[in-house]
C-alpha cells in the first residue's frame, strides 16, 4: 500500500547516508604513476637489457676491444577489455532521489533524472578503477595477469611479462617475521641487493599486509632502525597515503614503508569474496621505475558505422525498447605494464 503524506504532519528529511566504498588506488599510484594511452589494439614496448662490462685496459699500440652489441626484445600485448553496464527504467529515473525531500519540489524530474545517471556512470567507473587496482595487486605478486571472468574463467592469453623467479620468496618456520626468530633486517637488505642485481634499480617502497606489519613494526631492531622522525614531506606522504586506505609507516635504509589494507569483491569463484589487495602476510619491494598504466583503443559501433577512440574510458548509452529502458555502459581497456619485471619482489613472510 502506498505511504501517505499527511501536511498538517511535521517531518525532516535527514541527510542522505552513503557508503560509497570508493575505489583505493594506491597501488596503482604508487608503482604504475605514469599512464599511456594507445591508438592500437596492442601494447609494445622494446627491451634491451645491457651487461655491467668494464672498459679492459689495452695497449696504446694494439687493437682496440670489440664490444659485441645488445640485441633487444620487442614485447607486445594486447590488453584485456571491461564494458560493465546498467540497465536503468523509466520507473528508475522517476523514483525519488537519496536525500531529495519527498514533500518538497527541490528539483526539476529532468535535473533528478541526470544526477540518477551521472552517479550510475560514477559507480561503473569505480568498478573499473578496482579492476586497474586488482591488475596492480596480481602483477605485483606474481609477475604475470590472467584475466577471469565472473565464473572464474580465463578470458582471452594470460600475460607474462617473464620475472625472474628469484624474485618471488617464501618464508618458513624459524624465518618467518612473527616466529620470533626471524631476521627482517637482513631479509630485506638481501632483497634489496637481489632486485638491484637483477634490474639494476635500486628500490625505494616497501608494502605490507596487514600481519606483515604488525611484525615488522613488533621486532626490536626495526623499532631501533626505523625512521619515523618528521622530515620533509612527511606529512604530505601520510596524508596522500592515508586517502587511499594505506598507512605511511616511516623510512627503512632508503625505503619508504607502508602497510595497505585495500580491499575488493573477488567474484571469481562464483561467490563474493572480500580479497585483500595486498594478502595480510605479504610484502612487496620495489618501486615505480619503467611501470606504466596503457590503456589499448576502445571500440565501439553508432549507427551502423564501427569507431574506434583512444582514450582510458568511453561512457556510452543507448535505449532499447523492450523491455523499454535506457542502457549505460563504460568500455576501457587497461593493462598495467611492468617493462623491468625483476625491479618488483614478492615475499610471504607470516604464516
Amino acid at each position: 500500500m502506498a505511504a501517505t503524506i499527511d501536511i498538517f504532519d511535521t517531518s525532516t528529511m535527514l541527510d542522505a547516508i552513503t557508503i560509497n566504498q570508493e575505489p583505493t588506488t594506491f597501488l596503482q599510484s604508487t608503482f604504475f604513476p605514469n599512464e599511456r594511452v594507445f591508438g592500437s589494439a596492442l601494447v609494445t614496448f622494446d627491451l634491451e637489457k645491457r651487461k655491467r662490462r668494464v672498459a679492459a685496459y689495452v695497449s696504446r699500440r694494439s687493437e682496440g676491444q670489440k664490444i659485441e652489441k645488445t640485441v633487444f626484445e620487442e614485447r607486445e600485448f594486447k590488453p584485456p577489455y571491461v564494458k560493465p553496464k546498467k540497465f536503468i527504467t523509466v520507473g528508475d529515473l522517476l523514483k525519488r532521489n537519496k536525500g531529495e525531500i519527498r514533500w518538497v519540489n527541490g528539483m526539476s524530474q529532468l535535473s533528478a533524472a541526470g544526477q540518477k545517471l551521472q552517479e550510475d556512470f560514477d559507480d561503473l567507473d569505480a568498478m573499473i578503477s578496482r579492476t586497474e587496482e586488482q591488475q596492480a595487486s596480481q602483477i605485483l605478486q606474481t609477475g604475470k595477469l590472467t584475466p577471469l571472468d565472473n565464473d572464474g574463467n580465463q578470458v582471452g592469453l594470460e600475460i607474462d611479462f617473464q620475472r625472474d623467479a628469484a624474485n618471488t620468496i617464501t618464508l618458513a618456520g624459524g624465518d618467518l617475521w612473527d616466529s620470533g626468530t626471524g631476521k627482517i633486517t637482513e631479509n630485506l637488505r638481501a632483497w634489496k641487493r637481489i632486485v638491484s642485481i637483477a634490474s639494476g634499480i635500486q628500490p625505494t617502497i616497501l608494502v605490507l599486509g596487514s600481519a606483515a606489519v604488525d611484525a615488522f613494526m613488533a621486532d626490536s631492531e626495526i623499532q631501533s632502525i626505523l625512521d619515523n622522525r618528521r622530515m620533509p614531506n612527511e606529512n604530505q606522504i601520510a596524508m596522500q597515503s592515508q586517502a587511499m586506505n594505506a598507512t605511511f609507516i616511516g623510512i627503512f635504509e632508503g625505503l619508504r614503508i607502508y602497510s595497505y589494507d585495500g580491499i575488493y569483491i573477488d567474484s571469481s569463484s562464483g561467490v563474493d569474496v572480500v580479497t585483500n589487495y595486498v594478502p595480510t602476510n605479504i610484502a612487496i619491494l620495489g618501486g615505480p621505475d619503467e611501470n606504466v598504466r596503457n590503456y589499448g583503443v576502445i571500440e565501439w559501433m553508432e549507427d551502423a558505422s564501427k569507431e574506434v577512440f583512444a582514450a582510458k574510458r568511453l561512457p556510452v548509452s543507448w535505449t532499447e525498447k523492450d523491455p523499454s529502458g535506457r542502457i549505460l555502459q563504460v568500455h576501457s581497456a587497461p593493462l598495467l605494464v611492468t617493462k623491468n619485471p625483476d625491479s618488483i619482489l614478492k615475499a610471504k613472510v607470516t604464516a
